[in-house]
C-alpha cells in the first residue's frame, strides 16, 4: 500500500475512534460529570498505553517524566481540559453538532496559524472552506429547529 493511502487510512481510522470516544465521553459526562468523565478517560487511557510500553518492551523509565519538557504537561493539561469541555458540551448539544463544531474551530485555528506563520497557500481557498463549515453548522441548526420534533 502506498504510504499515502496508509497514512489517509489510519487518519480515517483514527477519526472514527475520536468519533466512538466521543459518544462514550457523552454518556459518560451525564452519568458522572464532566470532570469525572475526563478523569476516567484519561487513567484508562494511560493503562493503555502503559500495557501497550509493557507488550512492546517499550521504554518504561521514571526519567521520561523528569526529563519531559514543561510543555509537554502543559499539553497534557490541555488535553484534559479539551476532554473536559467535550464531555460537557456533548451531553447538552449532542455528538454531530459537537464534532462539527470542534472540527470548526480545528480549521479556523489551523488556518489562522498557517496565515500568521507564512504557510497558507491560498486565503481565498481556506476562507471558503472555513464559511461552507460555518453555512452547514447554521443549516444543521436550522432543520433541527424547523423540525416538528
Amino acid at each position: 500500500m502506498d504510504n499515502t493511502l496508509l497514512l489517509i487510512f489510519l487518519a480515517l481510522l483514527g477519526g472514527a475512534g475520536l468519533g466512538i470516544n466521543r459518544a462514550f465521553l457523552g454518556r459518560l459526562g451525564v452519568d458522572i460529570g464532566a470532570a469525572g468523565a475526563s478523569l476516567v478517560n484519561h487513567i484508562g487511557g494511560a493503562i493503555f498505553i502503559l500495557l501497550i510500553l509493557i507488550l512492546t518492551h517499550g521504554r518504561i523509565d521514571l526519567k521520561l517524566f523528569t526529563d519531559a519538557p514543561a510543555y509537554a504537561y502543559i499539553g497534557g493539561a490541555i488535553g484534559a481540559l479539551f476532554v473536559l469541555i467535550i464531555s460537557w458540551v456533548i451531553s447538552r448539544a449532542g455528538i454531530m453538532k459537537t464534532t462539527v463544531l470542534l472540527i470548526s474551530g480545528q480549521m479556523l485555528l489551523g488556518t489562522a496559524l498557517d496565515f500568521f506563520l507564512g504557510r497558507l497557500v491560498s486565503f481565498k481557498v481556506a476562507a471558503i472552506g472555513l464559511l461552507l463549515i460555518l453555512a452547514g453548522v447554521i443549516i444543521g441548526e436550522y432543520q433541527k429547529n424547523k423540525s416538528p420534533n
